[in-house]
């Protein structure tokens, strides 16, 4: 038999979550998945990691290193007047490689291989679900060199 005699009535379990503002992220990975919620759809499934200290929403520290995912659709949406799904992915890569319309590559493997390691700003934004709590989404991504 066990003698434990651990108190956890007061242990927070909560996951961490980054405070709303912008935020240094490095680009760790990309990696094509089928959709969830569509099979047949694709996504690019982009995995960030924090590269400094940051505030949680609980006001302590995160350290460099945590992980956010945001997925880009590889294809247009059927939903009338939804925006075209390569808007989101010429962002990512002007934020990664400080292009722009004139000179942005088009994504391919060679592409996504040369935005691994970049690091862009990105403006954090916090979410509440009724059933998941808190999220972290990822907005608006800017080039910083």
């Amino acid at each position: 038999m066990l003698n434990l005699n651990v108190q956890l009535a007061d242990v927070d379990t909560s996951m961490p979550r980054l405070a709303s503002g912008d935020q240094a992220i490095r680009i760790d990975s990309l990696e094509v998945v089928e959709s969830k919620k569509t099979p047949g759809n694709f996504n690019l499934m982009t995995i960030f990691s924090t590269t400094e200290p940051a505030a949680s929403t609980r006001g302590d520290v995160i350290n460099p290193g945590y992980k956010l995912r945001r997925y880009y659709p590889l294809q247009q949406s059927e939903t009338e007047g939804a925006p075209d799904f390569k808007r989101d992915l010429a962002v990512l890569i002007d934020a990664a490689m400080g292009t722009n319309q004139s000179d942005r590559p088009e994504l391919n493997d060679e592409t996504a291989r040369l935005l691994i390691g970049r690091v862009v700003s990105a403006r954090i934004k916090v979410s509440e679900d009724e059933v998941y709590g808190e999220s972290n989404d990822i907005g608006m991504l800017k080039y910083i060199g």
